[in-house]
């Protein structure tokens, strides 16, 4: 019966240590990612640093005004994911200027709708 105890906790730790590296791994690339924002928006390529925030929302930030900002993405998924949708949904209508909705659960992009004269 020892032997069986061992093993579970064994694969308890080796889960632990496993989810932390993830954990590790997705903090170094939001910080890589934000250094690389901040860069391009010091040299003045706004417009490129705005398009590769877009495509990295998992990065967690925004350009506004030449300045990288966190755009509350990670928060929003976290919340959806341990069932907090209500609360996630109140967060994007308290803060339209992070750009996300929550669709079913999910946290989507908000499509801009083009304004006709």
């Amino acid at each position: 019966m020892k032997k069986i105890d061992q093993i579970s906790l064994n694969e308890g730790v080796k889960t632990t240590r496993r989810k932390e590296q993830i954990q590790t791994q997705k903090e170094q690339e939001r910080l890589k990612g934000y250094e690389e924002l901040t860069l391009l928006c010091q040299v003045g390529e706004i417009e490129m640093a705005r398009r590769l925030a877009g495509r990295n929302p998992h990065w967690g930030y925004t350009v506004n005004n030449g300045y990288v900002q966190e755009s509350g993405y990670e928060q929003l998924v976290e919340l959806c994911e341990v069932g907090e949708v209500e609360l996630a949904q109140e967060l994007t209508e308290e803060n339209p200027h992070w750009g996300y909705i929550i669709v079913e659960g999910l946290v989507k992009k908000q499509e801009h709708k083009e304004k006709k004269e």
